[in-house]
């Protein structure tokens, strides 16, 4: 919407101020008369209430005059501007207003035309000081939005992805990544949201956002030298730098934190929050390790009892030996699965699994996460392996990968790592059959249209498909039921039955039609497909 310029006419005499008001449309200029005065006093007192654009003044007032009226008014707004009205004798006063930064003047007696003029110059500064204002305030928007996207970046750059001890100096991050980082006490915390996936859309995403922003800047932001958050899908980054004497109460506004954003869980009615806090430590260098410790910690809410929402202590954790054996068992059972496609082999080997990790209690929360990812990374490794053709792996991967993170018990990740590998089996298991089939349709196809060749054979159709004979024989057997060369009887004598009784061609040459070259050897094969004779055929059916 178009800014209305607002207008404030000053004058001692209200029959000047009258004329001025009748001598112009002031709605086709965008300008508005929001109020008149007679003194100084008032004046300044509507400048404060009202904050206008412009005053059109008389240089001679009582209470202030304009001079002095212009000086105070400038303190309140410095973008205020001023057109003054000066008589023949009022001249010097006009001259030393204009020094003060007056844009324009008139002389009394007002006249139209002038009046028209003068305004017309102020709307032209007027556009061009707006417009150098906004192109200043997309700048520093820009500006903004750069720096806090290098902000962010510290998190993907550095602290998320980074080796234990590649950590750059403090100097370096604070000139590279827009930081204010100072010696004292350096800290990373997660705020997690568990909330089912089908409900974790975008726009709750943002506000969820917001909100962990607005309520973590209220608490510990007034406490911390330096800090930042960073939102990766349901997780909230947080990173604090603090004095070593404000630790306490740190912690202390992490738990009020937290406990104010429980509260919102009743907006969500199925998420739950939760806070893990990563150790402190005065080496700067430690910021990744105390991220990496946080995550540890917050996997934790997966196998914890209890139902606290708040978890600060790097739980102990199974081996990698223990891992890799686990999934071992795992890859050798799932292959075979995968191999002949049965769900019920699937299923038995998943049961296995969770009943492993659910069993064994030196499995940390993070050793079931990572268990279960690692899992379902190899079952569709395996599908990709087995099935070349299969596609949706990548899209199947990250779906998991982010619905994984949504769950807060092992009990619900349990049933989604379960339902996920079950349901993507089942839903290529039909497709994989049609695609593995799809060459003895075709091959049948070939021999509908080839069958009275007699040249046809197992090793023509074979090569005709692309298949070594072997595979397509055992193939063409498992699908159709039959062998190769009964199929291609079948489909011989069904045809010559139909010209014995359609036709009536000799019998020899329904042999050659048929696909035989020896008329004895057809006759022999007729009979043993029907029970009796070509010609007795004809005599029965024709």
């Amino acid at each position: 919407m178009t800014h209305t310029i607002q207008v404030i006419i000053l004058d001692d005499e209200p029959r000047v101020s009258k004329l001025i008001a009748s001598l112009i449309d002031w709605e086709s200029l965008g300008m508005e008369i929001c109020a008149t005065a007679q003194d100084g006093i008032t004046a300044l007192q509507l400048i404060k209430d009202l904050s206008p654009d412009l005053v059109i003044t008389d240089i001679r007032m009582p209470g202030h005059d304009g001079l002095e009226l212009i000086q105070r008014a400038r303190e309140i707004s410095k973008d205020l501007d001023f057109i003054i009205i000066s008589g023949y004798r009022y001249f010097e006063y006009a001259q030393t207003a204009i020094k003060y930064g007056v844009g324009d003047y008139l002389l009394k007696p007002i006249k139209k035309q002038e009046l028209m003029d003068t305004l017309l110059k102020f709307l032209a500064r007027y556009k061009e000081r707006t417009e150098k204002q906004d192109h200043a305030q997309k700048l520093n928007q820009h500006l903004d939005a750069y720096y806090s996207k290098l902000r962010e970046d510290l998190f993907k750059d550095c602290i998320l992805g980074a080796e234990p001890d590649s950590f750059s100096s403090m100097e370096e991050i604070n000139q590279a990544y827009h930081y204010d980082f100072r010696p004292g006490l350096f800290q990373v915390c997660i705020v997690k949201l568990d909330m089912p996936q089908q409900e974790f859309f975008p726009q709750g995403k943002v506000i969820l956002k917001e909100k962990v922003e607005r309520i973590l800047m209220s608490f510990c932001k007034p406490l911390c030298s330096e800090i930042e958050s960073y939102a990766m899908d349901s997780r909230f980054y947080i990173l604090l730098n603090y004095e070593q004497d404000k630790k306490n109460a740190i912690r202390k506004s992490l738990k009020t934190m937290l406990d104010e954003l429980i509260i919102h869980e009743s907006i969500f009615p199925s998420s739950r929050f939760f806070l893990a806090v990563g150790p402190s430590s005065e080496d700067f260098a430690s910021i990744p390790r105390s991220a990496r410790s946080a995550w540890s910690v917050c996997c934790q809410r997966l196998v914890a009892t209890g139902g606290s929402q708040l978890y600060e202590e790097v739980p102990p954790s199974a081996g990698e030996d223990d891992i890799h054996a686990l999934l071992k068992i795992w890859n050798e059972g799932i292959s075979k699965a995968v191999s002949i496609l049965s769900l019920e082999e699937t299923q038995a080997c998943i049961a296995s699994l969770i009943d492993t990790l659910s069993s064994e209690k030196s499995f940390s929360g993070e050793n079931i996460l990572d268990c279960l990812q690692q899992a379902f990374s190899n079952f569709l490794m395996r599908m990709k392996t087995t099935y070349v053709s299969i596609e949706g792996l990548e899209s199947a991967e990250r779906n998991y990968e982010e619905g994984q993170d949504m769950y807060s018990s092992a009990a619900e990740l349990y049933a989604f790592f379960s339902e996920k590998t079950l349901k993507f089996l089942e839903e290529n298991a039909a497709l994989i059959k049609e695609q593995e089939y799809r060459p003895v349709r075709l091959a049948k196809k070939y021999i509908s249209e080839h069958f009275n060749d007699p040249m046809i054979s197992l090793n023509s159709v074979s090569d005709a498909m692309g298949f070594n004979s072997s595979y397509f024989s055992s193939l063409f057997k498992k699908e159709s039921g039959m062998g190769f060369l009964e199929y291609l009887s079948d489909v011989r004598m069904t045809h010559a039955k139909y010209l014995l009784k359609t036709t009536t061609l000799p019998i020899a040459d329904i042999c050659k039609k048929a696909g035989y070259t020896d008329t004895k050897y057809f006759t022999q094969a007729f009979q043993k497909n029907t029970g009796i004779r070509p010609k007795d055929y004809r005599k029965l059916y024709s």
